[in-house]
């Protein structure tokens, strides 16, 4: 794990990279990943967990310094509807890839993509959460509509969640930093690896030991 994949999605839903084979001919190998996800949807359902996201404005977000816009969220992670504490105010970064103007990208008549239009409609979803429309197929400019951006399904965000509860097997941050590729003196670093502790000690106190390593088993294979 590295500060940039802190509680955030797989650019595109991608699995993790341990579990494809690529090049050479080589076909991607998804049996194992589906069969985790499976597995790992049908766990959480039975552990009552559920996660609840409202939108926050990129300009607002702790990544508003960053050069390409994402989207964030504060997310309620809950069990069996009530929240769990220490897990009540997540925050959660989608990439900008997830914006549904970088999916659907308006494109000029020719049909050359409108770089400039998509990059407009990007920063506008970003800050709106809204999805963006733009004035026709000759380019123009963008606009938010009244439709909200869908929030991050609970299984990705949990995904994320459970990954991170991985600090735990680190009694010391020093140990963590060198494995996740952290200076052993970066300030920032040790509140990352003190917040990925608190989640995994949150979660653990919420569904109990056995769910709580079945679920993260289940995490790392995705």
């Amino acid at each position: 794990m590295t500060a940039e994949t802190l509680h955030t999605e797989r650019l595109q839903g991608m699995p993790n990279p341990a579990l494809m084979r690529l090049g050479n001919g080589r076909e991607f190998e998804m049996q194992d990943y589906e069969k985790a996800a499976q597995q790992f949807a049908i766990e959480i359902t039975a552990a009552k967990l559920d996660v609840q996201c409202v939108f926050v404005p990129f300009s607002q977000s702790r990544n508003k310094a960053e050069k390409s816009p994402s989207l964030n969220w504060l997310c309620t992670v809950t069990r069996d509807g009530r929240p769990i504490a220490g897990l009540d105010s997540v925050e959660y970064m989608q990439g900008i890839g997830h914006a549904p103007s970088h999916k659907f990208a308006p494109k000029f008549s020719d049909g050359r993509l409108d770089k400039a239009t998509q990059r407009e409609a990007e920063s506008i979803e970003s800050e709106t959460g809204k999805i963006a429309k733009h004035r026709g197929v000759m380019g123009g400019l963008a606009y938010a509509s009244i439709k909200a951006i869908d929030a991050p399904k609970a299984d990705d965000v949990l995904q994320s969640l459970f990954r991170d509860a991985d600090a735990i097997d680190y009694p010391e941050f020093e140990q963590w930093a060198d494995d996740c590729g952290f200076d052993s003196d970066s300030r920032t670093g040790e509140a990352i690896y003190r917040q990925c502790l608190k989640i995994a000690l949150a979660l653990r106190a919420s569904v109990g030991e056995k769910a709580f390593v079945s679920l993260r088993a289940l995490a790392g294979e995705m």
